[in-house]
């Protein structure tokens, strides 16, 4: 059974929804078989839909599209402004996030190449696993506290 939600929102709560899912459709795209994939693409062009005809005061939503699985006159979505505003708010997060999560993967990579892939429970239960895994995230913590991130590149 289907049950049908509805909101009522202003139209800058309406303009805040649209950036939210849009940021969060594209942390989706980047996961390797996320299983709701059709459903997230059509509550994105649900709600660019709506924007399009009930909420494009600002200019924030157009009709029509190149590479998507709807034909162009089916097809809404965010325009370059809303788009450029939802890639600022990525930027900015991968600018905080990954200084903040590096020093674990960090550790985690050391650890799993010392002891290989464990599961949390196993190392939580064997002191010397853990206090390794502590000691190298508490390394790179500092180094990263005393250093920053500035100059870090990813090599591949």
């Amino acid at each position: 059974m289907v049950n049908n939600v509805s909101l009522t929102l202003t139209v800058p709560q309406f303009l805040e929804l649209a950036k939210l899912f849009n940021v969060g459709s594209f942390l989706t795209m980047c996961e390797e078989g996320y299983e709701n994939e059709v459903m997230r693409d059509d509550v994105l062009l649900a709600i660019c839909k709506v924007g399009y005809e009930q909420a494009n005061e600002y200019g924030d939503f157009e009709k029509g599209g190149v590479g998507t699985r709807y034909s162009n006159d089916e097809d809404f979505l965010v325009s370059t402004k809303l788009f450029d505003e939802c890639k600022q708010l990525l930027d900015d997060y991968d600018d905080r996030a990954l200084p903040e999560a590096l020093w674990l993967w960090l550790a985690e990579r050391d650890f799993d190449r010392r002891y290989g892939k464990k599961n949390i429970q196993e190392v939580v239960q064997n002191p010397d696993w853990l206090n390794f895994l502590q000691s190298r995230q508490e390394y790179y913590r500092q180094e990263f506290l005393l250093n920053g991130s500035d100059n870090l590149y990813v090599a591949q």
